[in-house]
């Protein structure tokens, strides 16, 4: 064999080597797009527990405003105007409306509330949410998923008279 023979057939060799089959293409396609997929859900995992936290962090703020307001009542000595507080848009109490805060509206209008809104429920006087994400939502009720919350009293044995007052859950659910 001669020099010049033998340099084709090292470069035609090298030549065949060089890039990717498809066989290999597919094979790394494969892993990328499993490495990708669970990225993705591990995203949208976290993204959810984050909206779960937030929301909570959202009605203990509520109830601290609430707690608040029942203090502010009592040091004044205005005990007889806690009732009012059943009324009371509760997303008030705080300092600035929570991400996503639509405002008050009517009962049949929170259905077509986006994602992620906030609302006051003037014909419940209920808080509501409604969640982005719910994969990880347990909720007892069925149909659309709205999350809710009222302010109640807690009578004396009187029944016109208001002890105190809490934020109670009204859509029993489990986030997590």
């Amino acid at each position: 064999m001669t020099l010049p023979e033998l340099d084709r057939r090292q470069c035609s060799g090298r030549a065949r080597q060089t890039g990717l089959s498809w066989l290999e293409f597919s094979v790394v396609a494969a892993v990328l797009a499993a490495i990708v997929g669970s990225l993705l859900t591990a995203l949208l995992y976290y993204e959810e527990l984050a909206e779960a936290a937030v929301v909570q962090l959202t009605v203990r703020n509520i109830r601290s405003g609430l707690r608040y307001q029942i203090a502010d009542r009592l040091v004044q000595g205005r005990t007889s105007e806690m009732a009012q507080l059943l009324r009371e848009n509760p997303v008030a109490w705080l300092e600035r409306p929570p991400d996503g805060y639509v405002g008050t509206v009517r009962a049949a209008d929170a259905e077509s509330l986006p994602q992620g809104s906030w609302f006051f429920d003037v014909e419940r006087d209920e808080v509501g949410y409604v969640p982005r994400h719910s994969v990880y939502l347990g909720v007892e009720s069925g149909g659309l998923t709205i999350l809710r919350w009222r302010v109640e009293a807690l009578r004396m044995p009187s029944p016109w008279e208001t002890e105190g007052l809490m934020l109670v859950t009204v859509t029993p659910y489990r986030w997590f």
